[in-house]
């Protein structure tokens, strides 16, 4: 007979036998390469019950009925149901943006599975170790303390189980108020008269800033 128990629940194997005397029942797993382990326990009645089913405890067990006048030996299947595959629920946007020392998160929300899933987390394509400033919470969330230029990329992350896999990828912007590059706050420029020169403004940001002149204090009003 086939027992069909979902993976992490709780079940018994049946064995049923009659003799005189009665007979002394003991179990194994039908290939007989290792003992059962502690999650297995026989009951009074000669059941087999098992806690905590999981997927390597699928297969068929033998059941030995022996006295002294004999022995017969039955077979019972177990079937591990109930698996699911994880599901990651897709968050209202894909793309995130941050300022530059600003904490961010990137959310790994699984919505359905069975057993629990794995999370881990990839940066183009590399996987991402927990480090300095770097932080994957117990619900799979990936956080950054405080975000730098080199942060900006795309991130994924993969939930696994024996059931299959999901994963979803978010990218980050680093967002970079504007800055003079250093040594150039002030410049001096010489031309003749009439002479067409050109001022630059050396500004690091992202995204590209909006640019306006100033001489002497006041607005350049721009001639087209």
């Amino acid at each position: 007979p086939d027992t069909v128990i979902d993976i992490g629940e709780s079940g018994v194997l049946s064995c049923y036998g009659v003799g005189v005397p009665s007979p002394v029942i003991t179990w194994q797993k039908a290939d007989g390469k290792k003992k059962l382990p502690h999650r297995f326990t026989q009951d009074d009645a000669g059941n087999l019950r098992v806690t905590g089913v999981r997927i390597e405890d699928e297969g068929d067990y033998k059941c030995h009925l022996v006295n002294d006048y004999g022995t017969e030996i039955r077979t019972v299947s177990l079937s591990v149901s109930g698996l699911l595959p994880p599901l990651i629920v897709a968050p209202a946007s894909t793309t995130l943006s941050a300022k530059t020392g600003e904490p961010v998160s990137f959310p790994c929300t699984v919505i359905m599975a069975n057993p629990e899933p794995h999370i881990s987390w990839y940066y183009d394509n590399s996987p991402i170790n927990a480090k300095e400033g770097v932080f994957i919470k117990g619900d799979g969330t990936l956080s950054i303390f405080s975000v730098k230029s080199q942060h900006e990329g795309d991130y994924m992350c993969v939930a696994t189980n024996i059931a299959g896999n999901s994963s979803q990828t978010l990218h980050l912007n680093v967002l970079i108020a504007p800055s003079v590059r250093t040594g150039k706050h002030e410049e001096i420029i010489s031309g003749l008269e009439a002479e067409t020169v050109k001022l630059r403004c050396p500004v690091r940001a992202d995204p590209r800033p909006s640019f306006s002149w100033q001489k002497n204090g006041q607005p350049i009003i721009y001639q087209k």
